[in-house]
């Protein structure tokens, strides 16, 4: 009789879970300490397996990449969740804030990771990349139009895609060591409030120009160093307009 209980993962099962989070582990280690030349032979002898058994349980290289940041993604799906009843435009910002406060948690790993993930090789990379962050802005600009935040012509998935350019630009130009972690999250949120200053309603386009506001002053500010908070030293007044 099936009572609809979730079966209880076998003994193999178990240990295939728990070589496989080995080697995401090790991955993440030397990843962060020698970027691409941290090759899978390595990664296998740091997690205890063979590089065939790495090969079997995660995949290619590509599949490894897409791994991590399909982890990481999860962490900021779970974030998002408790927003989902919220303003559809603060839940739009928590999709923003909240996945750059995740890249900036580790930069020396998750810069490597994006600079490795990019360019041609982001196409192998991205079938294995499980909820993009894209995936939450297209629910979220077409939770605002449906609340009237965005006009009715809008089409609402282009400006999720609008908002995901920014964005990604932001996280490149960081990859890059371009900007600061608080030249990140003044970018990325300046993405989102750029597109709703212009196809918002009238009352959005308002609370997007004191937002935009409020990203242009911080930029022009000393990033400060408190605890808690997303940056370190910052390039803000190199970047500020003149």
């Amino acid at each position: 009789m099936n009572l609809g209980l979730a079966a209880t993962p076998s003994r193999r099962e178990q240990s295939k879970a728990s070589r496989r989070d080995a080697i995401f582990e090790a991955a993440r280690d030397l990843i962060r300490d020698a970027g691409s030349g941290a090759s899978a032979e390595h990664i296998a002898r740091r997690a205890g397996v063979s590089t065939a058994t790495l090969y079997n349980l995660v995949g290619p290289r590509a599949r490894l990449l897409g791994g991590l940041l399909s982890h990481l993604f999860a962490g900021l799906s779970e974030h998002v969740r408790a927003f989902e009843s919220a303003d559809p435009l603060i839940y739009a910002e928590q999709v923003v804030t909240h996945s750059v406060a995740l890249f900036c948690d580790d930069p020396p790993l998750w810069r490597h990771v994006i600079h490795e993930a990019s360019g041609s090789y982001a196409a192998h990379v991205a079938p294995y990349i499980e909820s993009q962050p894209i995936d939450l802005m297209i629910g979220a600009m077409r939770r605002a139009k449906a609340a009237r935040q965005l006009v009715e012509t809008v089409d609402a998935d282009a400006a999720a895609l609008q908002v995901y350019a920014s964005y990604n630009g932001a996280l490149f130009l960081w990859a890059g060591e371009g900007f600061t972690d608080r030249d990140f999250l003044d970018q990325a949120r300046s993405g989102l409030w750029t597109v709703v200053a212009a196809l918002g309603s009238p009352n959005e386009r308002r609370r997007a120009l004191r937002e935009l506001r409020s990203c242009h002053d911080q930029r022009l500010r000393p990033a400060r160093t408190d605890a808690g908070s997303v940056g370190g030293s910052s390039q803000a007044e190199a970047l500020a307009p003149g």
